[in-house]
């Protein structure tokens, strides 16, 4: 992995479980870290293998290795997020991350996304 290829700048967040006035559960996210990464498109090919498998992966993100990253956590790239579904680490020297990830729609308001 070379540095030039982790371009885009990546927001670790984890989910912070509250409730409100009524008691229901409320969740907020809270940014953690931040990170440079590699975000791919899932090719023709493997969108194919994912949705045959039932899954809505649609992209890869590739990062450096973060000790503390756990599946029910997302990454915000400015508007948008990305829910993990898969964590995959480096075997061989321990240095990076494949994630395997679906996007999904970020909250908007008066036509520009809600960051929280």
């Amino acid at each position: 992995m070379e540095a030039g290829e982790l371009r885009h700048r990546l927001v670790i967040e984890a989910p912070e479980y509250t409730r409100n006035n009524d008691g229901e559960a409320v969740i907020t996210w809270t940014p953690i870290h931040t990170v440079w990464g590699k975000i791919t498109p899932i090719g023709g090919q493997e969108k194919l293998l994912a949705e045959s498998l039932k899954s809505a992966l649609t992209h890869n993100i590739l990062l450096r290795r973060v000790n503390c990253l756990a599946a029910n956590m997302r990454i915000r790239f400015g508007c948008r997020i990305f829910e993990i579904v898969e964590i995959k680490d480096d075997p061989t020297f321990a240095v990076s991350q494949l994630l395997k990830v679906s996007e999904v729609l970020p909250e908007v308001n008066n036509g520009e996304c809600n960051q929280q």
